[in-house]
């Protein structure tokens, strides 16, 4: 168990986290929760990477990035992404976690970004709320267990292979979608 958050009686105002380097917790394989100081606004590439026991993680607002396969490969089964995941730059930042079943998008997001939850081969349940435009190129590719998806009214382009291999079985594209663009869902059905 990691908290960035510094002990008692220590001067929290030099000791505020603000970033967690590339690689810091890479194959930690004995963290199994995380608290993530709301000081932190940026999480290094493959920080995370290979944490299979991490059950638990919060991601708060105050991060304005992530690095490329941040969280890859990670043990946790469900996630709540800040409204700030629209202004990530990095791709893949969840790609291939395992146990990942469920994804919330936070009120405030306006895009799923591109490979995110590439490969994550048991999420099932994905939580896009209203003001979501875009949803990023291969965002869900490999994504096995995804049956079903609820797009927001407002969504405006579904890019290149969004949903590929993607066992769609109940989904209904809304009215305001002006670019679907190629294989976004091939293989889906």
């Amino acid at each position: 168990q990691y908290s960035g958050t510094p002990q008692e009686g220590w001067d929290k105002e030099t000791l505020a986290v603000e970033i967690i380097g590339d690689y810091c917790f890479r194959g930690a394989s004995n963290l199994t929760q995380v608290t993530i100081p709301n000081t932190v606004t940026y999480i290094g590439g493959e920080a995370f990477e290979y944490a299979y026991k991490l059950k638990s993680l919060t991601i708060p607002e105050s991060v304005e990035d992530v690095g490329w396969l941040a969280f890859a490969r990670a043990g946790f089964e469900e996630i709540v992404l800040p409204a700030s995941q629209s202004r990530w730059i990095n791709n893949a930042a969840f790609q291939e976690c395992p146990n990942l079943w469920k994804a919330t998008f936070a009120e405030g997001n306006t895009i799923v970004q591109d490979r995110i939850f590439f490969g994550c081969e048991a999420l099932r349940v994905v939580n896009i709320p209203e003001g979501v435009l875009e949803i990023g190129s291969g965002a869900f590719a490999g994504c096995s267990a995804l049956q079903e998806l609820q797009l927001p009214s407002t969504l405006q382009a579904i890019r290149n292979r969004t949903f590929r291999g993607c066992p769609l079985r109940k989904l209904e594209i809304p009215a305001g979608v002006v670019d679907i663009e190629g294989s976004a869902f091939l293989g889906t059905m």
